[in-house]
């Protein structure tokens, strides 16, 4: 008797690493199911906007693979808003002004050593950054990225279910107290409502992959992030993202967000009065007059999942076979969750594939 719960591959979490991964195995004609304790996008992923940005820290370093990276992401992004025909992203760049002295001398020396053979990434004076943006707070100058921008996350995620259960993927909410075990070269994904077998599982549950046991002995870390969402009271004379203190970012013109607090200490995942009045400090220091004249709309909080070297963990399990993880994307899981999903994808359709040990599981295992 046929097992109608047996699937090929059963993806735990349904965030962008586990959508991502599901719209990317969709073609290659296997059963997939996601399973997910509670709704679409419940953690980090559900950030109210979020943006594409290829240069990190305030030593302005390219991100690993960026390239590949963007080029991934820009190309699911316009696929999944033609399929959905829902629109949630501007590919308008980034600009970055140096807030201070130091970080602009950091900035130079960044573009003279690392950009200045990249053709989309340009270094502006002060005069040339404050034609763009005459209010915008800035010293010296900074970066003009022609590369990368801003997304509506909730949005995206929502297109991103459609495709995905359009292809066949089965997708299943409210799976309360998941129990996950093997029995008999197969996985078991149990709760009081469902049960799940899977040939390959999948553990993209983002920080909470600490509290699976099976996972728990990676050598991450947690990160509270805090966003604000306004609402303008006049048009907003911008479209691109701008990354200086934090994240500033628009797209329909009014609404916009402030983030994010990078919390390596916390009691709890919520928002709070010390992350508001954080937030509140870098909208001014970004523009001195906009939060006077917008509307506090939401207040944003969630728990994100680091790695020693801020790079994503990817790959199988060192004693557990087809047991895999995608976690640890940090604040970069839009820019690094296509190209992580077409890498993971290829090796578990093809184990014989190498993961780069930039990002494989295997860097982490004493040799």
């Amino acid at each position: 008797m046929p097992n109608n719960n047996l699937y090929d591959v059963v993806i735990v979490g349904s965030g962008l690493a586990g959508l991502t991964l599901a719209d990317t195995l969709a073609a290659q004609n296997l059963k997939i199911a996601i399973i997910d304790s509670d709704d679409l996008g419940k953690g980090a992923s559900g950030v109210p906007l979020s943006l594409i940005n290829p240069i990190a820290g305030k030593q302005a370093k390219l991100t690993w693979q960026a390239s590949s990276c963007l080029t991934s992401i820009e190309h699911r992004l316009k696929r999944i808003s033609r399929s959905s025909g829902l629109s949630f992203y501007a590919p308008s760049g980034i600009l970055r002004p140096a807030m201070d002295e130091v970080t602009f001398d950091k900035f130079k020396k960044s573009y003279q050593k690392s950009f200045a053979a990249e053709d989309w990434i340009h270094f502006l004076d002060e005069d040339q950054l404050r034609s763009m943006l005459p209010k915008l707070t800035c010293v010296g100058g900074g970066y003009w990225l022609e590369k990368g921008g801003v997304v509506e996350t909730p949005t995206y995620l929502k297109a991103l279910l459609e495709v995905v259960q359009k292809a066949g993927v089965e997708v299943l909410f409210q799976q309360r107290a998941l129990d996950i075990r093997v029995i008999s070269d197969l996985w078991l994904v149990k709760s009081p409502f469902q049960e799940v077998h899977a040939k390959k599982l999948v553990i993209t549950t983002g920080f909470r992959t600490k509290e699976v046991p099976f996972w728990n002995w990676l050598p991450v870390h947690t990160i509270k992030g805090q966003v604000l969402h306004y609402r303008s009271q006049s048009f907003l004379p911008w479209t691109y993202g701008i990354s200086g203190e934090g994240y500033l970012a628009h797209l329909n013109g009014y609404d916009w967000v402030i983030g994010s607090t990078y919390e390596h200490t916390f009691s709890h995942e919520y928002p709070d009065a010390q992350g508001l009045e954080t937030l509140e400090e870098k909208a001014d220091l970004h523009f001195t007059e906009m939060r006077k004249h917008s509307t506090l709309i939401q207040h944003w909080a969630s728990v994100r999942l680091g790695t020693p070297n801020r790079l994503p963990v990817i790959g199988e399990h060192p004693r557990l076979k087809n047991l895999y993880v995608f976690a640890g994307m940090g604040s970069k899981g839009l820019l690094y969750s296509s190209y992580l999903a077409e890498l993971l994808a290829d090796n578990l359709v093809h184990p014989a594939s190498k993961l780069p040990i930039e990002v494989a599981v295997e860097r982490f295992i004493s040799a």
